[in-house]
């Protein structure tokens, strides 16, 4: 990318007035800036020549913090529905542990041992934060100790006078994140979108695993999607998982589309 490209800005690393310009330019979509707000994937694709190798992405969701650094930060933020995204599933503390009581150790994030777990643990539960409109810095995402599900029980029960546990509002968080899944299965996502450009598996950094290993990486999908009863193979929601939830209408229309199994 050169000036010639930007329109004589200079896109170097520090150089805060370029960024300032770049982005008044994204915004009024003028030259350069109307390529870039398409976003990181699509607008290296559009872009061409080899730049989609440096487009740090997940499903088009751009990159926030590096996978490499552990298990449990990968494979959330691989999964993630919207992305890479850290506030969908990342394991940022004991709380899983406490729930399933397990020894859990989220501070170690260089062994795949309860990370499948783990992860489906905070996404179904993030899942309920959201729909709360509770902010996950004073929830079990960031203490055990925090508010969790238990206390979420009580707030609804105050709210809205309907009686609700921790493990069915677990359950709504579940059913959600499969409803989620589905959507992105419609839009013709698979267990490939679920990844990392190679750079994350090739180049190593400062941290304990270093980098991604392929096949480990691999692994620790096929357990998620066990876990999640979904089809290994393909990474979409099983007729049997989205009827055991009660998305019926839902595991229909995928038949119908030719996406899952009748």
């Amino acid at each position: 990318i050169s000036e010639k490209d930007t329109g004589g800005i200079k896109l170097e690393w520090g150089n805060q007035e370029a960024a300032l310009a770049m982005l008044d330019k994204i915004v009024r979509r003028e030259g350069f800036g109307d390529l870039l707000a398409e976003g990181t994937r699509l607008a290296a694709r559009k872009f061409g020549k080899g730049s989609e190798k440096f487009a740090h992405q997940v499903k088009g969701g751009r990159m926030e913090i590096d996978p490499r650094t552990g298990w449990g930060t990968a494979l959330s933020h691989a999964t993630s529905t919207r992305g890479s995204d850290h506030l969908k599933g990342m394991p940022l503390s004991n709380a899983y542990g406490k729930w399933a009581g397990v020894e859990y150790n989220f501070a170690d994030d260089s062994s795949t041992e309860n990370k499948a777990e783990a992860v489906i643990f905070f996404e179904n539960m993030n899942a309920v934060i959201d729909s709360l409109a509770v902010c996950k810095n004073v929830t079990w995402t960031q203490s055990e100790d925090s508010f969790g599900l238990p206390e979420y029980a009580e707030w609804m029960y105050a709210v809205t006078g309907l009686s609700y546990t921790a493990e069915g509002l677990l359950r709504i968080g579940e059913r959600i994140y499969n409803v989620e899944r589905a959507f992105n299965s419609k839009c013709g996502l698979t267990r490939d979108d679920d990844n990392f450009p190679d750079k994350f598996f090739t180049e190593p950094i400062e941290s304990k695993i270093k980098r991604l290993d392929r096949e480990t990486f691999e692994k620790l999908k096929d357990r998620y999607y066990g876990l999640r009863g979904w089809d290994v193979k393909t990474g979409h929601p099983t007729k049997a998982k989205l009827e055991e939830l009660g998305l019926t209408d839902i595991a229909e229309d995928l038949i119908k589309r030719g996406i899952i199994q009748g």
